[in-house]
């Protein structure tokens, strides 16, 4: 979803995080929050938006990552596969729908995947879209340019419809939280754990554990190591989301345990890979963050559509306890 047409390192670096994020098989970016599927009030959202659209019709998903929209189409035309409208699901980072291999032929057929296609240079015709969509997506774009691009591809009968990130969210909140927790863990626990890999193989051996117990450099590692581990328990016995922390704690003793039974560089590299798993998390969760619209960002984003004589409407989703889930706005046509 990660959207941004900015020049330079950090673009590329975003690029790469969230098609190794969607090359996991995640349906969606808030797997944390909502399991593998989107339910609740944004998926009742959607089913209102979609269940109009006919064979003839062009949908056209932006952003879509792991792509919970199309699917959202393909399950409700199961039945009626004659009647699935067409669905152009586009991305900036590589769209990867592994699901897909397990839907029937007559409905996959009516998926076009698009990758590296960001929302402000899309590849397609003028007026040439029924109904452009975005979940989560397009905010993280260029907004003007993005909106101009949106009214360009749409037909004048045509339709839009957002759910974006809102700054007083619960998932902006979650995301403030997770990346505390992830500038912790990478800011010193990471090397408090490293340092202990080595020690794990050498000690696998009765050698190396004769040889650890004269080793003082050792000693002292294993003693911060215990007092990281220590911090590691008290903070995520304090955190309203301690997912992160806890999933730190079994990734410790897995790669430790794996240090000794497979050796010192099969668990670094086990290590590196989830070091860079939590490194790439931080950069999509400060993205979220960054993305999330206030009341001024949404309606400077909505401005071009109003311009353009497309009447915008909004609403707030929220979950099943009243909390915050986004912006849901929808775009008129100007017939």
């Amino acid at each position: 979803m990660a959207m941004t047409v900015e020049n330079g390192d950090y673009r590329q670096a975003m690029v790469a995080n969230w098609s190794r994020f969607w090359a996991s098989g995640v349906g969606h970016s808030c797997v944390g929050s909502f399991g593998a599927a989107y339910g609740g009030a944004i998926r009742d959202w959607w089913l209102a938006r979609l269940s109009s659209l006919t064979a003839d019709r062009v949908l056209l998903d932006m952003g879509t990552g792991g792509g919970p929209l199309p699917r959202m189409l393909i399950d409700r035309h199961r039945a009626a596969p004659f009647a699935m409208p067409r669905v152009i699901a586009a991305d900036i980072a590589e769209v990867r729908f592994p699901w897909l291999a397990d839907v029937p032929t007559a409905l996959a057929a009516r998926v076009t995947l698009l990758s590296g296609v960001a929302a402000e240079r899309l590849p397609l015709d003028d007026a040439s879209v029924d109904l452009a969509c975005s979940q989560f997506g397009i905010e993280y774009a260029l907004h003007r340019p993005a909106a101009e691009e949106v009214l360009r591809v749409l037909r004048p009968e045509g339709e839009a419809a957002f759910v974006l990130h809102a700054a007083d969210s619960v998932l902006a909140s979650v995301a403030q939280v997770e990346c505390g927790n992830l500038e912790w863990l990478l800011a010193g626990w990471v090397n408090a754990m490293q340092s202990m890999i080595p020690l794990m193989a050498k000690a696998s051996s009765e050698q190396g554990r004769h040889a650890l117990k004269l080793d003082r450099a050792a000693e002292q590692a294993r003693g911060e190591f215990n007092q990281a581990m220590q911090a590691l328990v008290e903070r995520a016995s304090s955190s309203p989301v301690p997912d992160i922390l806890l999933d730190a704690r079994n990734a410790a003793s897995e790669i430790l345990a794996l240090a000794g039974r497979s050796g010192e560089g099969v668990a670094h590299a086990a290590w590196e890979q989830w070091v860079m798993a939590c490194r790439d998390a931080l950069g999509r969760q400060s993205g979220l963050i960054a993305a999330a619209m206030d009341d001024k960002t949404l309606a400077a984003f909505l401005a071009p559509f109003e311009a353009a004589g497309r009447a915008a409407n909004i609403e707030v989703l929220r979950h099943s306890d009243g909390s915050v889930l986004g912006w849901a706005v929808r775009i008129a046509s100007t017939t």
